[in-house]
């Protein structure tokens, strides 16, 4: 049985091993600078912040779709990538792209009761 025990522990330890290190971002290989690293996310960002036309204008021409319900609707259309991301994002009430403004329920604000305010005329 101690063979067994052993022979377990020394076959199981790879499983129970640290996992290895997570690659760097950027990686090592990357040559773009500090300054261009942050416009890069600054854009980014920018993106999931803007709506409409503003969106539009942080595409690019070149701009390639990958989502194949998208590139499908791009053949169907016969239209350029580019043109099918203008035509859903430009006006996203239209054409169901993008999410648009939150408009899930507004939390209600916490109101105190008389008891717990603190009275004026009270003293320490």
């Amino acid at each position: 049985m101690t063979r067994f025990a052993v022979a377990l522990m020394f076959f199981a330890a790879p499983a129970f091993a640290q996992a290895p290190a997570q690659q760097a971002n950027p990686t090592a290989a990357c040559t773009a600078t500090a300054a261009q690293l942050a416009e890069n996310k600054r854009v980014a960002m920018e993106f999931f912040r803007a709506q409409g036309a503003d969106r539009v204008a942080l595409a690019d021409p070149s701009y390639k779709q990958h989502n194949p319900a998208f590139k499908k609707r791009d053949e169907d259309n016969k239209v350029s990538d580019y043109e099918e991301f203008k035509a859903a994002f430009a006006n996203p009430q239209r054409r169901g792209g993008g999410r648009g403004p939150a408009t899930g329920p507004t939390p209600r604000r916490a109101t105190r009761t008389k008891s717990s305010r603190p009275s004026a005329t009270s003293s320490p």
